[in-house]
């Protein structure tokens, strides 16, 4: 039940504490951490835990007796800033897997469709072949079934501008994606990866903005400031 006392009971706020109270909210927010591999899946977990264990603490402050509500509200903001920097370890966390994957798929297709200069000639032919092919009303059609047997077709895509091939610059994205699917799929697979943990982290400021407007009433916390000590 929302603690009426400690919350921010705009409209909005409302409606983040009652998804993030949930597992599947959580999920749709934080992300699930069984879709991912080991290491991003652990941070994601991490995420998920920091949020339960911080909102059971927030709303443990409804029967705290030894607190009005201001400094339940200075409370609650304290776990919130707690909350949100394991949430922020996290997001760093994600996004070094991410840049991590990346750089490994980005190694794993260089060796593949490295260049060779004893096979320069041909490869220029290639090229050639692949231009007088690309203005053609079929001819993009011809160059993916050909690519599909031929990874030194790919090699040439790879490495050569897409304005001397006759190919827009997303069209020959898209053979690229096409040939390392085919010829380096655990290389594809690391992209993928890494593009899904990237979209979960991109997920994460809106959750730890949500947690700052909604835990607590600012201007209810900043109140404590004027505590006497004595």
């Amino acid at each position: 039940m929302v603690n009426k006392s400690t919350f921010n009971q705009s409209p909005e706020a409302t409606d983040f504490v009652s998804t993030v109270g949930t597992n599947t909210g959580r999920k749709v927010l934080l992300g699930n951490p069984e879709n991912f591999e080991p290491i991003a899946g652990n941070a994601v977990a991490i995420a998920h835990n920091a949020v339960i264990h911080g909102l059971a603490r927030v709303n443990a402050l409804t029967n705290d007796e030894t607190r009005n509500d201001v400094l339940k509200h200075e409370a609650a903001k304290q776990i919130a800033e707690q909350t949100i920097g394991a949430i922020e370890k996290s997001h760093s966390s994600l996004l070094s897997t991410a840049r991590q994957l990346q750089t490994e798929a980005a190694e794993m297709i260089e060796s593949k469709f490295a260049a060779d200069p004893d096979r320069s000639h041909i490869q220029l032919r290639i090229a050639d072949w692949i231009k007088d092919n690309a203005a053609k009303p079929d001819g993009l059609q011809k160059i993916r079934e050909v690519m599909k047997d031929d990874s030194e077709v790919a090699a040439v895509i790879f490495h050569t501008p897409h304005f001397l091939l006759g190919l827009a610059q997303e069209v020959r994205k898209n053979f690229e994606l096409d040939a390392i699917e085919r010829f380096v799929p655990e290389a594809y697979r690391k992209l993928e990866a890494s593009g899904e943990i990237s979209a979960t982290a991109e997920k994460y400021r809106r959750v730890t903005k949500g947690i700052a407007a909604s835990w607590y009433n600012k201007s209810m916390a900043e109140k404590a400031k004027s505590r006497v000590e004595v």
